[in-house]
């Protein structure tokens, strides 16, 4: 029966009903973020908001324009997430880059393993154990809370970029060897270039799991470390509801905003070789 329906050439309806379910999914995933988001707006705003009112009683922008209260919290943010991420990412790319030239692409025995430990541990535990190390550490509380972060990033980020790397065809590599390109432009004229989608993906990804973290920014920084969470979470229990939805409309607003620089970023460099603007 499947063979006649083949030969026949005919579409089958409702063929394509699978493989909508994920863009479904994904959609109604997009809308209640969105949902969010909007609410969280809204709180911001919103100078008195009392139940069971549908809406505001009137709207006000004055814990926006309060900027001295959650600048310093966004700065620090962006610097912590940046260089945890960057550090994250050039310990990723070293890492796959070292498995091609020695012969072992896609294989990571134990230490490959190693990597996910902070992930598979209870975080308060694995926590505290570090807190007690940091105290004989010769670094500061900033520096302690960025190589904590490094700890969470890093494992996200390799997960996602070690798939994409397998991935790429080593006969691109081979064919730049064979010009004479030595490993570093191999590295930078070849794979990174093709590769630009998955690492400014890979990047996204640390990126907003950096500014996620909760616990090992308390812990680590010793309560010293203000960032757009730690605020967030002090703030979700006082009495000033618009100030805890700026910090958290916030919170969510920088990956978002770092996530679609990730998309435009290589579409753009890539603007101009039709042939990678798939890998875009």
């Amino acid at each position: 029966m499947g063979r006649v329906v083949l030969r026949g050439g005919r579409r089958v309806a409702g063929a394509d009903r699978p493989a909508a379910l994920p863009v479904a999914a994904a959609g109604l995933v997009v809308a209640l973020a969105a949902i969010g988001m909007a609410g969280l707006a809204l709180w911001s705003v919103s100078f008195a908001w009392r139940w069971p009112d549908p809406w505001p009683q009137s709207l006000s922008l004055r814990a926006w324009r309060d900027v001295g209260r959650w600048s310093g919290a966004v700065g620090q943010t962006l610097l912590i997430a940046a260089v945890s991420t960057g550090l994250a990412l050039v310990t990723a790319v070293a890492w796959l880059d070292s498995g091609d030239r020695v012969g072992r692409r896609g294989q990571g025995g134990w230490l490959r393993a190693v990597i996910h430990v902070p992930l598979l541990l209870p975080q308060l535990s694995f926590l505290i154990g570090l807190a007690g190390m940091m105290i004989h550490a010769p670094i500061g509380p900033l520096a302690a809370v960025i190589w904590g972060h490094w700890l969470f990033v890093f494992p996200y980020v390799m997960i996602a970029l070690a798939g994409p790397w397998a991935a790429l065809d080593p006969r691109l590599d081979r064919s730049a060897a064979a010009l004479g390109a030595g490993p570093w432009r191999r590295l930078w004229r070849v794979k990174l270039p093709v590769l630009m989608a998955p690492v400014a993906t890979a990047a996204a990804v640390g990126f907003a799991v950096s500014v996620a973290q909760y616990l090992p920014t308390l812990f680590l920084g010793g309560g010293r470390i203000a960032t757009l969470t730690t605020e967030a979470v002090a703030l979700s229990s006082g009495s000033d509801r618009r100030v805890a939805a700026v910090h958290a409309v916030l919170q969510a607003a920088l990956p978002w905003g770092v996530f679609l620089a990730a998309l435009a970023l290589p579409a753009w460099a890539h603007r101009h070789r039709r042939a990678l603007k798939g890998a875009a």
